[in-house]
């Protein structure tokens, strides 16, 4: 089973969406504002591949680039747009 390691804004804005990291590697975004009085979220899955090491922790420089650490110090840049 995966578990969540760290949970966050998009960009630190609720609007702009929510983003989780799992055991494992997998990083997940919500859609833009998502509801807070349900029970679930409608992730999907981020394009970013670790190689299987826990990502801990994701953060947006700028709108269109985001930086992800994980498990054994790697880590991870990915530029949309």
């Amino acid at each position: 089973p995966r578990r969540i390691q760290n949970m966050g804004f998009v960009e630190g804005d609720i609007r702009k969406g929510l983003w989780m990291t799992l055991n494992g590697g997998k990083v997940f975004i919500s859609p833009n504002e998502p509801d807070l009085t349900k029970d679930g979220f409608d992730f999907k899955e981020a394009d970013i591949k670790t190689g299987g090491d826990g990502g801990t922790d994701v953060a947006y420089r700028k709108a269109d680039e985001g930086w992800g650490v994980g498990g054994s110090n790697t880590k991870y840049v990915r530029f949309c747009g």
